[in-house]
């Protein structure tokens, strides 16, 4: 019995990218990939075929304001986005004014996080919203999308907000992307700051223009806390958080952005996984029941939880540069940045859960009494 068969041409990439005019749907054998490449005539590309093509990329990158901006009007405040972090997760993002700019094609989820410095006389209930190429994002209906759920209260603390709502839209290379700030109708005469611990998230899903699967992915761990401690203990326990038990969930979908007694909650990533690289940022902090000068450390815990046995990876000591010294004292108007990565390789046993916890590592005699925003990454292959 005789089959019929199909070869395509065989030539190499450079051979293949020589073809003028090459029709859609025109199929050539990559001798250097050893894959089918198929021209996709929308794209103006060639594609690869099989488990190289029409690879979703997941990853991340955010715009940072590195100032602080005070909001003194009733209408919208464009928030001077001014630093890009982690752009070698998501390549290709730049920045053009207070806005993140894409380059490429593709479904992107945008998260944006709000912080607000209230003080002894300001009230504010302000919202954000996202803007697609100076636009305020609306829905179906024509109506603005706002992020809600921020109130400052006259406190004299710094309160956070967001992360838990993400739109997500298809994006065109070119189109950009920025959040504005509009304040909410309690005291409107008064001023608010934004302080340097809003950001806003960019997860982008591409398909794969590059022959193979690509094979890193950033799961991001996120909590927030408001900048007043209102214990001894301070926010962050000098001991070991709880044990394995009812304080720690499984999220369904998602790493969890609750803050847990010093942990977040595990999150399953998956077999035949490896930790490569661990990223730390936090806004401000600020350390209380100690003298002058004292200073402070997180430990960042990375562990797996597996049949109810939890096993420590790692752990790295961030020292903190403090904003302020004293008893439950405030982050106040100087605000600290801290920022550091490790570079790691740690393998995920399948079917184990992944997560994180952090701990006071200071003095007997101090405390980790107010943080502003820390986020947590664990780059994973």
């Amino acid at each position: 019995m005789e089959f019929l068969r199909f070869i395509p041409p065989k030539l190499s990439e450079s051979d293949r990218n020589a073809i003028t005019s090459p029709e859609d749907g025109e199929v050539v054998y990559n001798l250097d990939t050893n894959q089918l490449n198929v021209y996709n005539g929308t794209l103006t590309s060639w594609e690869p075929v099989g488990s190289g093509g029409n690879t979703v990329v997941g990853a991340f990158a955010r715009i940072i304001n590195s100032s602080q901006q005070q909001l003194n009007s009733t209408g919208q405040t464009a928030l001077n986005f001014d630093t890009l972090d982690e752009k070698d997760a998501l390549s290709g993002l730049s920045l053009s004014g207070n806005r993140i700019v894409v380059d490429k094609d593709g479904v992107y989820t945008l998260t944006p996080f709000l912080g607000i410095d209230s003080n002894s006389t300001v009230r504010a209930d302000p919202f954000i919203k996202l803007t697609l190429n100076g636009s305020v994002i609306q829905d179906s209906l024509g109506r603005d999308i706002r992020f809600t759920g921020i109130y400052a209260r006259n406190s004299g603390a710094i309160e956070f907000g967001g992360g838990n709502l993400s739109i997500t839209k298809t994006l065109s290379a070119g189109d950009e992307i920025g959040v504005v700030a509009e304040r909410g109708n309690v005291n409107l005469n008064q001023v608010f700051t934004i302080p340097n611990a809003t950001f806003l998230e960019v997860k982008a899903w591409q398909t794969a223009t590059t022959t193979g699967t690509p094979t890193a992915t950033r799961i991001p761990y996120h909590f927030t806390q408001r900048g007043q401690a209102s214990s001894t203990t301070g926010l962050f326990s000098k001991s070991r958080s709880s044990a394995f038990g009812a304080d720690f969930g499984l999220p369904t979908s998602s790493p969890s952005d609750q803050y847990v007694n010093g942990g977040l909650d595990p999150y399953r990533v998956g077999d035949d996984k490896r930790i490569k690289r661990i990223l730390f940022n936090t806004s401000a902090s600020a350390v209380g029941a100690g003298t002058v000068g004292a200073t402070v450390s997180v430990s960042i815990q990375v562990y797996t939880i597996q049949n109810t046995s939890e096993t420590l990876l790692t752990t790295f000591v961030i020292p903190l540069d403090p904003a302020n010294v004293g008893t439950f004292n405030n982050l106040g108007g100087t605000t600290s940045n801290k920022s550091a990565s490790f570079n790691t390789d740690f393998a995920i046993p399948n079917n184990a859960m992944i997560g994180i916890r952090f701990l006071n590592v200071a003095s007997s005699s101090t405390q980790l009494n107010a943080i502003g925003f820390t986020n947590v990454t664990l780059e994973i292959e």
